[in-house]
Formats: structure tokens, sequence, C-alpha cells
């Protein structure tokens, strides 16, 4: 467990500063608020690059064992869509939603 003691640091404007090292990099900085764990935008950006990458390294290794199934670039099966049991009352709204599936179907 680690030890919640830190370093407090008090401003001749009142503003109260907290010695920390960002999660990414390891430099200590000062930080303004008790959630900021990065020192700069930088850092962030880099982290949730590498947080993205390690998501889908994990996500495509669970596609690649069969753990996982993706339709993601599969087309609709003939028979399902995405049109509505009930016809539109205004014929010009049928005829667009005909025509919109038609071209989802690829047909």
């Amino acid at each position: 467990m680690t030890s919640m003691a830190k370093t407090v640091q008090l401003t001749l404007e009142g503003n109260i500063y907290y010695k920390d090292k960002c999660i990414y990099c390891g430099k200590g900085f000062n930080k303004t608020e008790n959630k900021q764990l990065y020192c700069s935008d930088y850092c962030r950006t880099q982290a949730r690059k590498e947080q993205k990458a390690e998501y889908q390294r994990k996500r495509r290794k669970l596609i690649r064992d069969g753990v996982l199934i993706v339709h993601d670039n599969e087309k609709a099966p003939l028979g399902s869509s995405f049109l509505s049991k009930h016809a539109h009352k205004d014929f010009t709204r049928e005829h667009n939603a005909l025509l919109k599936e038609k071209r989802r179907l690829g047909l």
C-alpha cells in the first residue's frame, strides 16, 4: 500500500500545489488538482494512444483465438433489413427508405 503523504506547497496567491510524478514519463511536476496524472498534454495523449493500442492488441488476439466474433465489415444477410414493419404514410419517405435499404444491401 502506498503512503498518502504528499508534499503540499502554497503560493502567495493562495493556490495549492502538490508535488507528484507523471505516470507516463516519470518526470516530477507540480499539480494543481488531485485528479491530474500527467505532466503535460503530450504525455496524456501518448499514454491514451498506448492504452488504445494495447486494447486493440488484446481484442485482435481474442478474435484470432475465436473467443470474440466480430461482424464489422459483413453485410447483413438477405432477409434482414432496417426497414420498419409498417410503411410510411408519406410515399416519398417510404420510397427514400427503400432506396436507402437497396443501397445498403448493394442491390
